[in-house]
This record gives C-alpha cells, structure tokens and sequence, in this order.
C-alpha cells in the first residue's frame, strides 16, 4: 500500500487512516517454472540483463513490495531498474498460472502465494527476501547470494479517521486479545508468518519509518 500510493502519485496518504495494529511480516520468494533453464538468482539476472524489457517478470500491484525487491534486484545486477518489464497481477493463483503459461518468465510475491506449488513440484523457488534463512521455507537468502536486498512485506490493521479515543482504544484492546491467543499462535505457524506486533504509538512511529523507508527506495530507484 506504501508503495502504491507512492508509485501512484495518489490523491490520499497513509497518514490519513488510524494506525491499529502492525501484526505479521510475510517475505517474498523468487520462483521460477518447475522447468525453466534458471536454477540460480544469477542464471536470471544474467538472462535479465541481455534485454531487460523483453525479460517478462509478475507480481502484485503497481507500487508493491514485489515490485521493490525486483527493481532492486535489478539496480544490484547493473540493469537500469526503469527497464523492468514488471506485470502486475492480482494475487498468487494468477500469478502461478502466468509462470506455468510461460507470459512470465519469474516472479517475486509472498512465500505462501506459491507454496502448494511449489510443493507439487510445479515452481521453484530461486531467493527469499529476508536478511537471513527461515525455517521452513527451503531457499537461500538473496543477501547470501550477493544480492543487497531483503525486504519483509509486514501487514496492519487501521481504521478511518476521526474516530473518538474510546474508541481508537477499543479497537487496540481487541488487537490485543487476538495477537496474544493461542489461535493466532496457530494462525502465525500454520502460514510460516513472523510475528511483529506493535500496538498504538509504536505501531504509529513504525508506520512513518516505513514510509520513509518505501518513499526512499522508489527515490532512490529513480521513480
């Protein structure tokens, strides 16, 4: 969302809505066909790099993290990252039947957008965007590759603006009760999440840090 508004040039901001609850961080993964000729995060740079707008990458939407670790995975590889010829789609089951058709030839988007794929054998996966290995998720970091980019898509929850304190409070204290239960402990497992909770102020003064880290990315990415 971050990136979106940014990318976008948006008429709206972030800082418009009322901060909840930072909840999860969810990290990408680089997959490819299960028989693309890539087995490495360098036999795809490298095919990149001969023509990068003929190199067809997928995603989620304009804006994304997605879209950030593949224009910085560029940039990392000497390829101008406004040459990307990224394809946004509208989540994981597309994303997976454009790999499969052959209308992408990689794509970067959340570990468990690909996982089922990837577990029949019909993608694989090249990198995850953490700064070091997560277990579970069987693939080597892009930093231990040699790829300066590690990147966590964290999810949140908000609310509109102009909300009364009891009940921007009430909304924080059910946050609360779900991040501390034993479901969510499940929840959290179950889909290979870490948790990285932060209630009201905090979450408050990490949402403009990360703000101000997106904004800087795409600055410094040229857009």
């Amino acid at each position: 969302m971050l990136g979106a508004i940014n990318i976008n040039g948006s008429g709206v901001s972030i800082d418009e809505v009322t901060p909840i609850a930072r909840i999860t961080d969810d990290y990408d993964v680089l997959v490819v066909p299960a028989d693309s000729p890539y087995e490495t995060l360098d036999d795809v740079m490298a095919e990149m790099a001969k023509d990068p707008r003929n190199f067809p990458w997928g995603g989620g939407s304009l804006g994304s993290l997605d879209q950030m670790i593949i224009a910085q995975l560029a940039e990392e590889a000497g390829i101008d990252p406004k040459e990307v010829n990224y394809m946004a789609h509208s989540g994981g089951a597309e994303l997976a039947t454009a790999l499969m058709s052959g209308t992408i030839d990689a794509s970067v988007s959340g570990y468990n957008d690909f996982a089922d794929q990837i577990e029949a054998g019909r993608l694989k996966m090249l990198g995850i965007s953490a700064e070091e290995p997560v277990d579970g998720i069987d693939t080597p970091t892009m930093i231990e590759q040699g790829y300066d980019v590690s990147l966590v898509n964290w999810r949140g929850v908000v609310a509109p603006p102009g909300l009364e304190d009891e009940d921007i409070e009430e909304l924080r204290t059910i946050m609360r009760e779900v991040l501390e239960s034993d479901t969510w402990a499940d929840v959290l497992e179950r889909n290979q999440w870490a948790d990285s909770s932060l209630i009201g102020e905090d979450y408050e003064k990490n949402l403009a840090e990360e703000r101000a880290i997106v904004d800087d990315i795409w600055k410094q990415l040229g857009y």
